[in-house]
């Protein structure tokens, strides 16, 4: 594919821009998603802006300069471009491309680009994140084995972070069932971690299924990286499950990522003394849905035999809700108003509590409505 000229063909803002912004250094994510926004809705072109336009966004002086700065100098991106076109097998997607996976779409911080080996399997299916410790047991693979096996089964795209231990097992077991998998990395595509799985990788793509990332081709996989792509592994679900996480761990991230995100969240527990468990009983305490079995998060999915979402392009001008979202958003959003529990919501509806969840993530996904930290939902 040369430079830009497949995704110049699907969207009328040139995302070249969007790659180069990926490839800039120290810029907060709330700051790339403000001119990812900026770009998409008003069809800017930020090589044009000078450092005064972005402080008038309510961009910093000092990162203002780091933008102007950064997109004077072409030889990053152009360098990103010779490791796309050496390694055929790579893509990426710019946010915006139909490709690009809804759910993350609507995320607090949705990275502008991502890079991708093998196929958009999130399109195939609902997806589930899966993440633990990566000094998973055992007893974590056998809780993987009763409560995934079925939803592998019944069609969901299971996406983890490619880890040892739990991680390695969700995907490992996804294969073994014919199901697909997607793996979400803290390092470049060309700098595969842990390099142990580097088979099984190659496994995934070859099954149907995709390793991505959002960082530069060559990013090695250095520590603040992974809340990064643990971000990105609670933001492409719908629902997150959580086998053997310990306290203060990389899963538990994830998983607080999730709830923020207003996704469901699905604990394992484990015996009270495990260092293991402690994680799954802190997310129970806090509000998450104790899991020994399916049932659970089948119910959370009832078209679980298709993809949740529809995936389409975006359209840069403004549009009205689908209708569906507007008469949900009359009777329910409204009822938001003040902080709502679920119970609450059941009472003052009748509706069951699955049709709610269903009716929620609609409005949520719409800009509509927004949980809150303790589980709440509130009108936007």
């Amino acid at each position: 594919i040369g430079k830009c000229i497949f995704y110049q063909k699907v969207m009328p803002v040139n995302p070249e821009q969007l790659l180069h912004l990926s490839l800039l250094q120290n810029i907060q994510p709330t700051v790339t998603k403000q001119l990812v926004e900026f770009v998409l809705s008003d069809s800017v072109n930020l090589y044009d802006l000078r450092e005064a336009d972005y402080r008038n966004l309510g961009i910093s002086e000092d990162v203002a300069k780091k933008i102007v700065d950064g997109f004077q100098d072409f030889a990053p991106l152009d360098a990103e471009y010779d490791l796309l076109e050496k390694n055929t097998g790579i893509t990426w997607i710019p946010f915006g491309h139909a490709d690009y996976p809804a759910l993350l779409w609507h995320t607090f911080a949705p990275p502008p680009v991502l890079y991708v080996q093998g196929e958009p399997a999130w399109h195939e299916g609902p997806t589930l994140s899966v993440v633990g410790s990566r000094a998973g047991t055992s007893y974590g693979r056998r809780a993987l084995e009763t409560i995934l096996t079925p939803c592998i089964e019944q069609g969901m795209v299971i996406v983890s972070g490619g880890a040892l231990g739990i991680d390695t097992m969700a995907h490992e077991l996804t294969l073994r069932h014919g199901g697909k998998t997607v793996v979400v990395l803290g390092s470049g595509l060309l700098r595969l971690y842990p390099p142990s799985n580097k088979k099984l990788f190659q496994q995934v793509v070859e099954s149907g299924g995709a390793v991505i990332s959002c960082f530069p081709l060559e990013a090695e996989p250095i520590p603040w990286r992974f809340p990064v792509r643990n971000r990105i592994i609670a933001g492409m679900s719908r629902g997150c499950l959580v086998a053997q996480a310990a306290q203060g761990s990389g899963a538990l991230i994830t998983a607080h990522l999730a709830l923020h995100e207003g996704r469901n969240v699905y604990a394992v527990p484990g015996h009270f003394d495990d260092p293991l468990s402690a994680g799954c009983h802190s997310l129970l305490q806090e509000g998450a849905q104790l899991t020994v079995d399916a049932q659970g998060i089948l119910a959370d999915y009832p078209t679980a035999a298709t993809p949740i979402i529809a995936q389409q392009p975006i359209v840069f001008e403004k549009k009205s809700p689908q209708k569906k979202v507007e008469v949900v958003e009359a009777g329910l959003a409204g009822l938001c108003i003040r902080p709502k529990s679920l119970d609450e919501l059941k009472e003052e509806t009748g509706k069951s509590e699955n049709e709610l969840k269903a009716e929620l993530f609609d409005l949520q996904l719409a800009g509509k409505v927004e949980q809150d930290f303790s589980g709440l939902w509130l009108k936007i």
